[in-house]
């Protein structure tokens, strides 16, 4: 197929006419003028406005700095109406034209550049191609503003079929316009947000003569909303020809919403081959949009249009799936989806518990949030309690009832960690040891493991959680006569019968004396005899 490389007649002039938010500036270097009066020469500022042409000089302000956007310069001018000292990057008014315009120093007026990318359609082969064309509006250093049109992307749509073609790459940060069409083979809507488009013979009356007669593009197009996606638009189409349903003027401004939405899903920009759906959940079968968006008639009308009604009709659907019945507009909630569905699980509405947590910061004057609240109840949960009670359900006081609840619940923890470590003793005193003066023994408990860290200076203390669950064994080595002061610390593999870790103080290495020892231990250990000598 064969694609234009330049933009339909009038597109420029269209553009122009725009009311758009095009950056004008004030371009000024060091120039010299004449004092009428003394014929002497002396410092000012020639400038250059890009709004009007025009030029001026501007009384000289020595010093240099930063203006209000960081850009540094020289020195500065004074403006003749307000007086005002300015340097580069300041805002002001045009003194000729009024215009507001922003300071530039000439060293810093490279690149003085703002694009925008009109769409713009056209009717081939019984195809429909939305062309994308980048148009940029240069400011240069003379203060001449410059135009330039330049290809950017097409789309071909068909009845079934879709294409994509770009005159662009990039390399590194940098972009470039390439020669020529280039297809890309895999096909993803990088057609972003598109706030222009040029269609002097009206979008409608050009894919009517397509294969994509029945698309509603146009209609999609003129919605009044924040984000459109016309590629993504025609891509839904294609793959579900009832969707233009969600066009009627009852439904129309909530599809935009949703597309938008489902846009930004990373899931459906992943990859546009596995066919992601921009409206998970919709019911193509279904032939009216509220029947299709799974709502009412009535709630489809307070969704269409609303604010945040992406997120309040998943809230909702949620609320349906688990059961929980509610009023409309009781879904609007702040929770996040996940804290939603923790408690929707429960039966409980997110907009009852985020009453209950307002009712507590007014009562206690202590803002909590909805997290808290579910920490609360999985430790319940964890404990026992009924949750089924009210009372227990909504504590009347919830800080107080949490931590009482963490500190039931650190007990508990404790007291199983005691009875792991006991069970972990029993185990491993077979491997108690003594010979020449040294012994070794196994952890008892984590309050000896704690001080035998602290003796030490080192991290041994964090390994008992790992100890008492046998992801590894702590064993003490110490000296016969001085049974009760640490010395060495030996990490145990019961697995492979060998020793991964064995510190003594600052986490020093072994003496040849407790190397030697070690060696004699383990020996014994592999050996699988009983023990020769007592154990301490």
């Amino acid at each position: 197929m064969t694609l234009s490389e330049t933009p339909p007649e009038g597109l420029l002039d269209w553009v122009k006419a725009q009311r758009l938010n095009w950056r004008d500036y004030f371009i000024y270097r060091a120039g010299r003028q004449t004092d009428p009066l003394t014929g002497l020469r002396h410092k000012c500022a020639d400038a250059v406005c890009s709004a009007c042409g025009e030029t001026v000089k501007m009384p000289y302000v020595p010093g240099g700095g930063c203006g209000h956007a960081g850009y540094s310069a020289p020195f500065g001018f004074r403006h003749p109406v307000s007086g005002d000292a300015l340097i580069s990057g300041d805002r002001l008014a045009c003194p000729m034209c009024g215009e507001a315009v922003e300071a530039r120093h000439v060293s810093n007026a490279r690149r003085l550049e703002r694009c925008v990318w009109p769409m713009t359609a056209e009717a081939r082969g019984g195809k429909l191609l939305l062309y994308l064309w980048r148009v940029c509006r240069d400011v240069e250093k003379s203060g001449r503003v410059t135009w330039r049109v330049d290809p950017w992307e097409v789309y071909a749509f068909g009845g079934t079929s879709a294409a994509r073609w770009r005159h662009w790459r990039k390399f590194t940060t940098a972009t470039y316009i390439i020669p020529g069409w280039q297809e890309r083979k895999r096909f993803g809507d990088t057609m972003f947000d598109v706030d222009l488009v040029y269609c002097p013979e009206g979008l409608a009356n050009v894919y009517a003569q397509t294969e994509c007669a029945d698309c509603k593009l146009e209609t999609y197009m003129d919605i009044e909303t924040e984000y459109r996606f016309p590629v993504t638009w025609m891509k839904l189409w294609q793959r579900h020809r009832t969707a233009e349903a969600l066009m009627a003027p009852n439904a129309k401004k909530l599809a935009a919403a949703l597309i938008a939405e489902g846009k930004r899903s990373p899931a459906y920009n992943k990859n546009w081959s596995e066919r992601t759906d921009v409206l998970h959940g919709a019911d193509w079968k279904k032939r009216k949009p509220h029947e299709m968006l799974r709502l009412t008639k009535e709630e489809l009308a307070c969704f269409n249009g609303a604010e945040d009604a992406p997120k309040r009709l998943k809230a909702l659907l949620l609320a349906r799936k688990y059961g929980v019945a509610c009023r409309l507009g009781e879904e609007v909630t702040k929770v996040t989806e996940s804290q939603q569905e923790d408690f929707l699980k429960r039966g409980v509405l997110p907009a009852k518990a985020e009453r209950y947590l307002d009712r507590q910061a007014a009562r206690y004057k202590s803002r909590l949030w909805p997290g808290y609240l579910l920490d609360y109840w999985n430790m319940a949960e964890k404990l026992g309690e009924d949750l089924g009670d009210r009372d227990a359900m909504w504590p009347q006081n919830l800080r107080r009832a949490h931590d009482r609840m963490q500190e039931r619940q650190e007990a508990k923890a404790a007291a199983e960690r005691r009875e792991r470590f006991q069970q972990r003793y029993e185990r491993m005193k077979k491997y108690a040891f003594e010979d020449g003066g040294i012994f070794i023994r196994p952890c008892a408990t984590e309050e000896e493991l704690v001080a035998e860290g602290k003796a030490l200076h080192h991290c041994v203390a964090s390994y008992a959680e790992r100890h008492a669950r046998g992801g590894l064994t702590i064993f003490f080595i110490r000296r016969k006569d001085k049974p009760d002061e640490p010395w060495f610390t030996l990490n145990f593999n019961e697995k492979q019968l060998s020793v991964t870790e064995n510190r003594g103080m600052r986490n020093c290495a072994r003496t040849e004396e407790v190397r030697n020892f070690e060696n004699t231990w383990l020996e014994w250990v592999r050996s699988g005899r009983k023990r020769r000598t007592s154990a301490a």
